[in-house]
């Protein structure tokens, strides 16, 4: 019986919102220099979780040189 409520996890503990698709699109538009607020907008997740994945380092800002 449980197992119709519980499902193998695919994800193998990563988050389902940033899978590498994901990760990849919002890379992109970082390097174009967009903010994590308009990327979070566009992809349907929080600002947050942009955020956080720049301080793991598994997304990097776009660097200015001045």
């Amino acid at each position: 019986m449980e197992a119709v409520f519980f499902k193998e996890d695919a994800r193998h503990g990563r988050s389902y919102k940033l899978l590498p698709d994901v990760l990849d699109r919002s890379q992109g538009k970082m390097n174009d220099g967009r903010s994590p607020y308009s990327i979070a907008k566009e992809e349907g997740i929080s600002e947050g979780s942009i955020r956080y994945t720049v301080s793991l380092g598994r997304l990097k800002k776009k660097t200015s040189l001045k």
